[in-house]
């Protein structure tokens, strides 16, 4: 399950802000600096000091310097790109959209590992019998990707096809004339050539071609002799343990040390940290009771982020509600119910023998 910023930011502002809805109720000033509701006269002069008003159609937030009632007139610190109408929506907060975007990020992050994305990378491939030199490379050393934060937990080998193109060169379409493939069983797969590091998802294939659109690559196109390898379909993966991590404090991934023949892909399975939310629409890897529990992280964030601007003799009570939210956040995070699966497989022990 994903869920978006705007739901994050809902959520968030259920625990720690106070929204105002309205309707504006005539034409802010033509220096684009106010934004007019009457209805809002029930709240005293200069209530809403140092608040953000954010007008629906604008998409736009600004601070505001001061609020006048009876009239109800907002006025900001910095200019809107066009004229606040009449009748249009906005919302009132406490705390910036913005600097809840970077409390939400600070959250995702904090949370790793208890909480993290599932990677399942295939981009690499066995190389110990690669027709390359084998000076251009140690064949029995991967990199692992970067997505990565940590060491894959699981590495699997899947069955490939692999060959070379046996077309002419420049070519769109993988040719290779010693191949027997069914009709289209390779379409959705991803088909990698080796020779240029280029790879892409198959749309056809016939029983000799392959049509994909390459990226990515020196080249991304086929020359002669240019080697490819796809995953054989309906192939099971085998899970892979011979292998040694390379501790080596000079390179800026992991590494590992195995012998693993050329016809396998290797798949590598892990956790990384959860996606950053950039624009309205993007998502994280998160469900519903864990993002409740982000919240509260973001929450201690987002008042961390104030309490340089706010005066001294309301930081104290500030610092209270950051830890009460951290407190809780403790709390909620070692639920079980939360929890993320873990993707170790556990050892067991059959103590028969002992009897």
């Amino acid at each position: 399950m994903t869920i978006s910023l705007t739901n994050m930011r809902t959520r968030l502002n259920n625990i720690v802000d106070i929204p105002i809805s309205g309707t504006t109720s005539a034409d802010g000033s033509t220096d684009k600096l106010t934004a007019i509701d009457a209805s809002l006269a029930r709240y005293p002069d200069n209530y809403f000091d140092n608040w953000y008003l954010y007008p629906t159609v604008a998409a736009e937030e600004r601070s505001i310097k001061s609020f006048l009632s009876p009239s109800g007139t907002i006025t900001v610190w910095e200019a809107f790109t066009a004229k606040v109408e009449d009748a249009k929506a906005y919302t009132l907060y406490r705390y910036s959209n913005a600097d809840k975007l970077i409390a939400l990020n600070q959250a995702l992050y904090d949370v790793y590992p208890k909480f993290y994305k599932r990677i399942w990378d295939t981009t690499l491939y066995g190389q110990n019998d690669y027709n390359e030199a084998t000076n251009e490379f140690d064949k029995f050393i991967y990199t692992v990707p970067t997505t990565f934060t940590e060491f894959p937990q699981q590495i699997w080998l899947i069955p490939a096809y692999t060959g070379t193109h046996t077309g002419s060169d420049d070519a769109d379409a993988l040719t290779d004339s010693a191949a027997s493939w069914t009709i289209n069983e390779l379409v959705g797969f991803t088909i990698y050539n080796k020779t240029d590091g280029s790879s892409g998802t198959v749309t056809a294939n016939t029983a000799t071609t392959v049509t994909a659109t390459l990226a990515d690559g020196t080249d991304t196109d086929w020359d002669e002799d240019d080697e490819y390898i796809v995953k054989k379909p309906d192939q099971m993966p085998v899970r892979f343990y011979d292998f040694k991590v390379i501790d080596r404090a000079d390179v800026a991934s992991y590494e590992f040390h195995a012998n693993i023949s050329e016809e396998y892909i290797i798949a590598l399975a892990g956790r990384g940290q959860l996606t950053q939310f950039t624009t309205e629409a993007s998502t994280t890897e998160l469900t519903n009771d864990q993002a409740e529990v982000v919240c509260l992280k973001a929450a201690a964030k987002l008042l961390e982020l104030y309490l340089g601007r706010i005066d001294a003799q309301d930081a104290e009570e500030m610092r209270k509600s950051i830890a009460n939210f951290e407190w809780k956040y403790k709390v909620a995070i070692e639920d079980d119910c939360k929890r993320m699966p873990s993707l170790q497989t556990k050892m067991g022990v059959d103590f028969s023998w002992s009897n």
